[in-house]
């Protein structure tokens, strides 16, 4: 049976200079967000005397800046660290996508992956939405209102007026006035909001209450929408400037949303490859037997996933290995398949011959339990295909009889 041998040490090693990377990347961008605001200048503007869309009254915040970074930053916080914590134990309400590739990964470390990602898409919105800001310059509804230029020293005859003086003395409220478009509000808002709407969809299949996930979407949607019309009620922002903010906060949450399961497969076999200190000897069907013991007990406890069949070489799926595809599979071929492997577990563990594993009744009560609630609920094919996917990369072993095992990846991957 494969087995793993890390340092410890090492581990932890790769821990830190991975949480210190992460921390190093923020920086960068809130770098660049502070250079923006406080070293390049914002666009000189000019306006038409008669523009009425900049003569809007000044009026306080509906939705106040530090209030919308408090709900913006809180709620996907205390939303994805108690989905982690709830679901770490794999309640059959968990969706497994084909993008988790059965990593092992502790709750924490699952929460801590989404809530980095999510951490630096808020800034990198920040960045261009700023960039966006200082680089356009477009007056503020309440710009004339604000800045109440001497309109009779101004020749409004020529048309369009760069050259001109405010009376308000408020230079930071003028300032602000210049950085109409995009909406930071609405850039900020839905990017928090869809960001969470698409990790809740990803992350949870509500089989009992049906409508719990798409009302609590819903809220998350209505509170970002709500934000994005106050700005243009409150006279800060033209509706132009809204629309794009909010399209630059959602353009950058989906480009976000599946970074934290991209290409973690491989990035995790490169590091774990050379762990392997020993494969398993002995025929296929013993193999795929010891690899289902050592796979499926853990999966519940380390993966948070639910794992319902093997895919080997001999199965009608074995080039979903390769090919990272999904292929049909039925519901009687799942069926045989998990036969197969708990028959010959109970044989074995009734003659007292030990494959390695060491089956034991413990194991395979969880295994009877956990696959009959798979058998007799899961009806839905398409529930079949997504349940399956976790355990694509996991094994593809040849069908030689007692071949011995030489490469870490076609054995036991978990």
């Amino acid at each position: 049976m494969a087995c793993f041998n890390g340092s410890g040490i090492r581990k932890r090693r790769h821990h830190i200079i991975k949480v210190v990377a992460d921390i190093l990347c923020v920086a960068v961008v809130v770098s660049g967000v502070l250079v923006i605001q406080h070293q390049i200048g914002t666009f000189q503007r000019g306006f038409f005397c008669d523009d009425e869309s900049i003569k809007h009254p000044v009026k306080s915040d509906t939705i106040s800046v530090p209030l919308v970074l408090a709900i913006g930053l809180t709620v996907p916080f205390v939303v994805m660290l108690g989905v982690e914590y709830v679901f770490r134990s794999g309640s059959p309400i968990l969706i497994v996508t084909p993008k988790t590739y059965g990593l092992k990964v502790y709750w924490l470390a699952a929460a801590y992956n989404a809530l980095a990602v999510f951490i630096f898409g808020s800034v990198v919105t920040q960045f261009l939405t700023e960039l966006a800001k200082h680089s356009v310059g477009r007056l503020r509804p309440h710009f004339l209102t604000l800045c109440d230029p001497n309109l009779d020293e101004l020749n409004c005859s020529k048309g369009y007026i760069t050259e001109f003086k405010c009376r308000s003395t408020d230079d930071k409220m003028l300032k602000e006035a210049r950085l109409s478009f995009p909406s930071g509000h609405s850039s900020f808002a839905v990017y928090c909001a869809v960001y969470l709407i698409l990790y809740l969809e990803g992350r949870l299949a509500c089989r009992t209450i049906v409508l719990a996930k798409p009302v609590t979407q819903l809220i998350i949607f209505a509170l970002a929408f709500f934000t994005c019309l106050s700005r243009i009620s409150d006279y800060k922002h033209h509706w132009s400037d809204v629309l794009a903010g909010a399209v630059l906060g959602a353009a950058v949450s989906t480009s976000m949303a599946n970074v934290p399961l991209a290409g973690r497969y491989e990035t995790w076999y490169n590091q774990r490859k050379s762990d392997c200190c020993a494969n398993f000897v002995g025929t296929t069907r013993h193999m795929e037997v010891a690899t289902a013991e050592f796979l499926w007990p853990r999966s519940v406890d380390d993966y948070c996933l639910r794992y319902t069949m093997m895919l080997l070489d001999e199965d009608a799926e074995a080039s979903a290995a390769q090919q990272r595809k999904i292929y049909p599979v039925s519901k009687e071929e799942c069926t045989n398949h998990v036969a197969k492997r708990l028959a010959l577990l109970a044989n074995c563990s009734k003659r007292n011959i030990q494959l390695g594993g060491r089956p034991c009744k413990a194991t395979m009560d969880k295994l009877q339990k956990y696959y009959d609630w798979v058998i007799r609920k899961s009806d839905m094919n398409e529930k079949m295909k997504a349940a399956i996917t976790a355990t694509i990369n996991h094994c593809s072993v040849g069908a030689l009889v007692k071949r011995q095992r030489i490469n870490c990846r076609n054995t036991m991957t978990g």
